[in-house]
């Protein structure tokens, strides 16, 4: 019985391990370009110091807010409407 767990295990258990060893670097190399920093430089910056700022500034839903005012989406046209 403790055999079949550990042959399960033995199977199973190498396939998360390698996604998540694979992708962890992958991750930080994109965060660190997304920052606009160098990927490779080994200077990590604080996470606390980022989250405060971002707190207050929401760039993203502003952008998508001013191009809904700049231009609104046509959500329904019919052949008798003008």
């Amino acid at each position: 019985m403790c055999l079949r767990y550990i042959g399960w295990m033995l199977i199973l258990v190498p396939g998360p391990v390698y996604v998540h060893l694979s992708w962890a670097p992958r991750w930080r190399l994109l965060c660190r370009l997304e920052e606009g920093l160098d990927p490779f430089d080994g200077d990590v910056l604080s996470s606390t110091k980022t989250d405060v700022e971002g707190l207050d500034e929401d760039s993203d839903m502003e952008m998508a807010i001013e191009d809904i005012e700049e231009d609104p989406p046509l959500l329904h046209v019919s052949d008798g409407e003008e």
